[in-house]
């Protein structure tokens, strides 16, 4: 019963302390409505998300991970989506979550298009709920103050994606599940 009180404290000290160190507060929302369907028979009963990894679901080691200019997460939930919404609630970790719920799985875009109407003006931090990231990772991103994505080199990258850079790091091309990559980021 005490847990509640000291969250909704956590968030009124969170953001004024970021306020004060001129630290811009971020929105981050994270992708969990698919069904894991690879993942079966483990996620028959239980979304992805909370799959336990280490004693904790994934979900919350990716929230865990997030730097301090992360104050709201928006959480797109579908399959089993109820289990991810008792869990977290509407605080967790002393960042407010808000939920949206995804009906049709139309891909990354129509996923985001549903956050719209919870998005402020301000930059946002776009993630997975199934890929985990180092906190040093994703606060050299947050930092960058525009925009950014976190890629890595893999031997083949056929099955996820292929990210094609300019000279100077910029991105030039994003091809999704690529027959012929032209690069391994």
């Amino acid at each position: 019963m005490s847990f509640f009180p000291i969250i909704l404290r956590r968030i009124s000290i969170i953001r004024p302390a970021c306020r004060q160190a001129g630290i811009t507060t971020m929105q981050c929302i994270i992708l969990a409505a698919g069904e894991g369907q690879r993942m079966r028979p483990l996620t028959l009963k239980t979304p992805k998300p909370l799959l336990l990894v280490n004693g904790k679901p994934l979900l919350e080691h990716i929230i865990n991970s997030l730097p301090i200019q992360i104050t709201e997460i928006i959480l797109v939930i579908g399959y089993l989506g109820g289990q991810i919404k008792n869990y977290f609630g509407d605080n967790f970790q002393g960042k407010k979550i808000s939920y949206v719920f995804q009906k049709e799985f139309l891909g990354t875009y129509k996923a985001l298009e549903l956050c719209r109407p919870l998005l402020g003006t301000g930059l946002f931090l776009l993630m997975y709920a199934d890929d985990l990231h180092s906190p040093a990772s994703l606060k050299k991103m947050t930092d960058k103050k525009d925009l950014a994505i976190l890629v890595k080199e893999v031997p083949d990258p056929r099955p996820i994606a292929s990210v094609l850079v300019n000279d100077d790091g910029t991105v030039k091309e994003i091809e999704e599940k690529p027959k012929n990559p032209k690069s391994n980021l």
